[in-house]
């Protein structure tokens, strides 16, 4: 076992690494889940404390017998939430059972499955086997209440098992034992045969094209010559770019940016538009896998020896894909070679490029096939999540040795520009910080800029923070708490000389070397944009932003916000959809078919090319991964349904035939002179100017009882279809009504629904079942943007009374509310009592502030089939921009 900065990770030898998460706290009923944090650290000991000092604190020790023992002690009576992570292998064989129930094995389902929750009870271990590797057991005393889930409907890979355990307070102790087993393979029971065939498909599924034998593939060559000359993509000049247009461009010899009428647009070396429709990881990576321990779990393996041992990375990792390629070829693989016909065939689908990751430099430049490498940061200590701390000296030198080498390339024409990371981890900075002391660099670096915004006044400082500090040196060892909105805006300030310092850093070093090529951007998670301090620095000291954005929409409120935001061009780097037919696990995205994927990719190619600011596409990409997992993540190794070939080098000819069409119609897009193709015709809302509504007093005798009577006489404010956020359908609507005294603000909600009162999840998950969400603005109500300190949302559940989670606080307000199913069985009514305390406003005359009401529907099979928002959208949660005003009235 080996303590980590966020829990303890067990090997297993051959199912992976099971990872225990440092625990989070739960105080009194519906508390809000609070994490745990890292103080003190030691080879096999830990101590954790929690964000709130009246919280118990916990010591954890890693002990001889492989076990992990958790005692906390102190503090504020709740609930201990302690969760194991385990890997997944869809269609490999993995399954579970409770030791003390006597069952039978029983198999993790091969697809995300409705309910996330696989198993709950009462139990003190578990085991979790496979056919061919080893079988794990994570047992606890004292026996507790677990639940266990697939989280794949976060698009998180793992299966997961919650332990949860009272925690009595009153300064009484406890402690909680997790003990870790690995039982090697001999000993583990098989259930079923190999799910792999010996090349490299499921065994479980079948499909038209599934390969059958050697000649099927040796075939292929004569079938693709006929398949790929029967494209005809447009011609370009020697970079990809477009020709036969009047656009003026200088010829630079490099990628550089410009306008296409109104439209930003790359421009390629030799002064021709290029709008980039790239294929990310065009050489072989995701389709390796990794073997060594689960031999069994495969039909055949390919044999080490030539042609087939350049099929093999090391003695533990092949490619089934590289197999196949050579039993059709009948040669040894040739890397250069193979690049040479993948371009063709790219080039023959209309795309001119390769996005991100497994850079090929020299056969792109000798195939004259653009590409998009990442700088080099070897042996850069990262400070948190893959970000460097740009105020140590230590990494500055560091970060100027690896640049120096792009020294190499500066006049590599096929270079488009350099990415600068990949989906960072920005919203974690500032904790971060905090919780550092002062041997690191940017805590220091905080404590002078405190220092300088205060004027050195500590007293002042202290009072803001509400922190007993004596003066500014004891804060760089201290982890003080955002605990006022002083504390909050001073942490927001900081961020922004944070990210100042570290985007400046890669393009100043960047352009010490290179000044030829573009820099193109982060790559930035969507949810990570609400940090708007890193999308601005980001967009001063960038060419273009790229942002890795896995959706089934073209949201253009969203893009069209990050735009403004960062003032850069857009490029959508990662993206991709996929099915299950072949075995595999869907995608990021998942699709029914490959019918909708090829639908999906015209929809949101064509969509995109229709944004003025967007410059290209990259899609993840080229290859399927493989059946049993891609290779660097040994056990617990993705394996979805992302290429445009398969593991038998077989194109999906509805995706590759949509993608030819889409291609081929882009430039028409960007110029007008065609509309781009929708597959919804505009169900989901894109942008709206946000509403206003009107809130009077309430009329005396007003009671929340469910009944919408006293009630004052104003009209309702109405959502519906038109007002959809997110699914494909909306078969709710509702009317709702507000009214205000001095103590409260009401709600009252009529929801006409087919399928009422479905909503079996907890608190923090109100919003995926049956639910009503509310959201307040006090403070800043012109500002649009990221959320601020004292914005607030509320989940209110349409299953019970008094059912309600305040998702943006530590504390929980309390908010009577009253829920009635109408006779018919059709719909519900609910009305909410909301304490002006919780929103931190003063009930006057003329108040106004940032509020929107959402609807979230299930029909208790699936969670959230859909969400109306009154005036924002489904991003509301983390952007206020679309919320609308509200306004008090006699």
């Amino acid at each position: 076992m080996i303590l980590k900065d966020d829990g303890v990770e067990f090997d297993t030898g051959g199912l992976g690494t099971v990872k225990l998460l440092w625990p989070g706290y739960a105080a009194g009923p519906g508390g809000k889940l609070l994490p745990a944090k890292i103080v003190e650290k030691g080879p096999d000991r830990a101590v954790l404390h929690f964000v709130r000092e009246d919280l118990p604190k916990i010591t954890v020790s890693l002990k001889e017998d492989s076990s992990v023992c958790l005692e906390y002690g102190g503090g504020t009576a709740g609930t201990l939430h302690v969760r194991v992570i385990f890997p997944q292998r869809p269609g490999r064989g993995l399954g579970w059972k409770i030791p003390a129930q006597k069952t039978q094995f029983t198999p993790f389902p091969d697809a995300p499955q409705e309910k996330h929750h696989i198993w709950n009870g009462e139990a003190a271990g578990i085991e979790i086997s496979d056919d061919h590797t080893r079988t794990v057991s994570v047992s606890w005393s004292p026996k507790s209440y677990c639940e266990l889930q697939d989280n794949r409907k976060w698009n998180w890979p793992v299966n997961q098992l919650d332990i949860f355990r009272p925690v009595p307070g009153k300064g009484k102790n406890g402690s909680l034992e997790i003990r870790f087993q690995s039982r090697p393979p001999e000993t583990a029971p098989r259930r079923t045969g190999p799910v792999c065939d010996r090349f490299g498909q499921s065994v479980k599924a079948e499909w038209p094209g599934k390969i059958k034998s050697d000649e099927e593939l040796k075939a292929d060559l004569a079938a693709d010559r006929t398949y790929y000359d029967s494209f005809t993509p447009a011609p370009t000049d020697a970079f990809g770019g477009k020709l036969g247009e009047t656009v003026p461009f200088e010829s630079t010899g490099f990628f550089t940016l410009g306008k296409y009428g109104n439209h930003d647009i790359f421009v390629t070396p030799g002064g021709n538009p290029f709008f980039q429709l790239a294929v990310c990881t065009a050489a072989p990576c995701d389709d390796y896998t990794y073997v060594k321990r689960r031999e069994t779990a495969y039909e055949e393996l390919p044999p080490r020896l030539s042609p087939f041992d350049g099929a093999w990375m090391n003695s533990e990792v092949v490619s089934f894909y590289i197999a196949n390629y050579i039993r059709k070829t009948g040669v040894p693989f040739n890397l250069a070679a193979w690049k040479s016909d993948i371009v063709h065939r790219l080039r023959q689908w209309g795309f001119n490029s390769q996005g991100a990751f497994r850079d090929t430099p020299e056969l792109n430049r000798r195939l004259q096939f653009p590409y998009c490498p990442e700088l080099p940061f070897k042996g850069v200590k990262f400070f948190i999540a893959d970000i460097f701390d740009p105020f140590s000296p230590e990494i500055r030198e560091a970060i100027d040795r690896n640049f120096a080498t792009l020294k190499n390339n500066e006049s590599n024409p096929v270079i488009i520009g350099y990415f600068s990371g990949n989906e960072r981890k920005y919203s974690e900075v500032a904790a971060r910080i905090l919780s550092c002391d002062g041997k690191t660099a940017a805590k220091r670096e905080l404590v002078r800029f405190l220092k300088e915004r205060y004027g050195g006044d500590t007293q002042r400082f202290a009072a803001a923070w509400e922190l007993p500090l004596r003066n500014f040196t004891e804060l760089e060892d201290a982890h003080p708490e955002l605990k006022t909105p002083a504390a909050w805006n001073d942490l927001n300030e900081f961020t922004g000389h944070f990210f100042e310092a570290y985007f400046k850093l890669i393009h100043d070093t960047f352009r010490k070397y290179d000044r030829n090529h573009l820099l193109l951007g982060a790559r930035f998670l969507p949810a990570q944009t609400r940090v708007e301090a890193a999308v601005r620095a980001a967009g001063k000291y960038n060419d273009v932003f790229s942002i890795n954005y896995y959706s089934y929409e073209i949201e253009n409120h969203f893009l069209d916000r990050l735009h403004r935001l960062s003032g850069l061009p857009l490029l959508l780097s990662e993206w991709h959809f996929g099915s299950t037919e072949q075995g595999l696990a869907g995608a990021v995205r998942p699709v029914g078919n490959q019918q909708e994927r090829a639908l999906h990719y015209r929809h949101y190619v064509e969509q995109a090319a229709a944004l003025p600011y967007v410059v290209g596409i990259q899609w993840f990409c080229l290859l399927d991964q493989a059946l049993t997992g891609r290779w660097f993540q040994k056990y617990q190794g993705e394996n979805m349904n992302t290429g445009f070939l398969n593991v038998a080098d077989r194109p999906y000819k509805e995706l590759a035939a949509a993608a030819a069409e889409t291609n081929g119609r882009v430039y028409d897009i960007i110029a007008g002179r065609i509309e781009p193709f929708s597959r919804n015709a505009g169900t989901i809302r894109q942008t709206r100017t946000p509403k206003k509504t009107f809130i009077p007093r309430a009329v005396e005798g007003h009671k929340v009882d469910g009944v919408r009577s006293p009630w004052p006489g104003r009209p309702a404010e109405r959502i519906g279809r038109n007002d959809l956020v997110h699914g494909d359908s909306a078969t709710v609507s509702a009317d709702f009504w507000l009214c205000y005294d001095q103590e409260n603000l009401y709600c009252y909600a009529e929801v006409a629904d087919l399928t009422p009162g479905k909503n079996p999840y907890p608190p923090p998950e109100f919003w995926r079942g049956d639910a009503l969400e509310l959201f307040f603005g006090p403070e800043e109500v012109e500002k649009e943007g990221q959320l601020r300190f004292n914005d607030r949302q509320l989940l209110l559940s349409a299953v019970r009374d008094n059912a309600f989670h305040w998702s943006s606080r530590r504390e929980q307000p309390q908010v009577k509310s009253v829920v009635r199913s109408w006779p018919d069985r059709k719909g519900y009514s609910m009305e909410a009592a909301i304490p002006w305390k919780a929103l931190g406003i003063i009930p006057e005359t003329e108040t106004v502030f940032r509020f929107d009401f959402g609807l979230d529907d299930s029909d208790g099979n699936k969670p959230q089939q859909c969400q109306l928002m009154w005036s924002g959208t489904g991003r509301n949660n983390e952007d206020r921009t679309g919320w609308g005003t509200a306004v008090l009235v006699d």
